[in-house]
């Protein structure tokens, strides 16, 4: 019971290069995300011809 409240109470230290690696990660979920979401946008305007803006 002592061991795991030692456990709980410490933290890890992440380096410089494992951030670097969570940040180049981040930045390829996002690219493949915005060239689904561009296709997406340019289909469904051009292709399927639905309006990009709200009509009022």
């Amino acid at each position: 019971m002592d061991t795991a409240g030692k456990l709980s109470a410490s933290y890890v230290v992440i380096g410089v290069k494992e951030k670097i690696g969570y940040g180049f990660g981040d930045f390829a979920s996002n690219l493949s995300f915005g060239f689904v979401s561009l296709f997406l946008l340019f289909f469904y305007t051009n292709i399927y011809g639905i309006s990009a803006v709200q009509p009022v």
